[in-house]
This record gives C-alpha cells, sequence and structure tokens, in this order.
C-alpha cells in the first residue's frame, strides 16, 4: 500500500493519464483524512489513483497506490480534523476512547462486557442490539453419551437453531 522508496514520477505521469472514478469530496487538495495506520494528514496530491498524503507525525509523505482500494480496506477516511498538531489527535482519541468506554459499560452481559474491555484498544465503535427471542430445540437424542450428561448436568435440556445447524454442517463434514 504505501512504501518508502524515490518517487517514480514516471508512474506519476501514467496514473495521472488513466481514467479513474470521481474521488470523494474528502478526499480533495487541502483537506484532512485519517488512517488508523498514520492519524490525521492533509492530502497533497490525487494524481489518477496515487494519494499523496503529509501525516501529522510522519517525515515525509506518504503515498497510497489506489486511494480507491485504500478506501475499501479502511486504510484512509474522511476526519472532520482541522489537525495543527498531534496534541488535538490525542484529545480526538481520548475523547473517542472515552466513548467506547461509556459503551463498554452499558453491555448488559458481563461475560461480553469484559471481553470488549480487554479489546478496548483497538474497538472504535460498540453498537448494542436488543436481544430477541431465539428458536430453541430439544437437545439430540444421538449426541455420545458423555456429552449428554454434561450437557443435562450443567442444566442444559435445549440448543438453539444456530447451534443445531453447526452440528448438522460438523456432522455432514
Amino acid at each position: 500500500m504505501t512504501d518508502n522508496k524515490p518517487t517514480d514520477y514516471a508512474a506519476i505521469i501514467r496514473a495521472a493519464n488513466q481514467t479513474v472514478s470521481e474521488p470523494p469530496e474528502w478526499l480533495t487538495v487541502g483537506k484532512h483524512i485519517y488512517s488508523p495506520e498514520y492519524g490525521v494528514g492533509e492530502v497533497m496530491a490525487l494524481l489518477g489513483r496515487r494519494l499523496i498524503v503529509k501525516f501529522v507525525e510522519e517525515v515525509t509523505p506518504t503515498q497510497f497506490g489506489d486511494w480507491e482500494e485504500a478506501i475499501s480496506i479502511g486504510s484512509i477516511q474522511s476526519s472532520n480534523a482541522n489537525l495543527v498538531s498531534s496534541t488535538t489527535l490525542i484529545e480526538q482519541t481520548n475523547t473517542r476512547a472515552a466513548t467506547v468506554s461509556e459503551r463498554i459499560h452499558q453491555i448488559p452481559h458481563l461475560a461480553f462486557q469484559s471481553i470488549a474491555q480487554e479489546l478496548i484498544a483497538s474497538i472504535t465503535a460498540v453498537d448494542i442490539k436488543n436481544p430477541n427471542q431465539g428458536i430453541v430445540h430439544t437437545v439430540p437424542s444421538d449426541l455420545p453419551p458423555a456429552l449428554r450428561l454434561a450437557l443435562q448436568n450443567n442444566g442444559i435440556t435445549n440448543i438453539y437453531s444456530h447451534q443445531l445447524e453447526a452440528l448438522t454442517k460438523l456432522r455432514a463434514g
């Protein structure tokens, strides 16, 4: 995606002559974008598919060979930042982390809340869905006796439809 090689001006000229999609409005010279890898930066040039961005924390501009691909895989995205220093980025990150942390504490199931807390550094948003009633089935009678007994000893007399589906697919190979 990016590299630290010298600028290949011939490739830039070829890229400028290619027919490419119209970039989104936020991906124009002078606009700020965000990259999970590099932080916030300013678009310096858009030549064909090639995108050149000066990120705040990077000494040299970063080149993306194909801006459409960079958008599709999440390497770059729109930013509302009007950055003048890394302090602003840190403040935005801290605000986002506080919001994610608040949402994690709203997760009703403590086991899931604990898992989310462990992964908080890589979580960008928390969406809590209302539970829905699952479709239950009796535990299949042809399960191995040790498994049936273990389920019984733990008070499990029914399984959900997705569990039955997984069992059926497992048996089918």
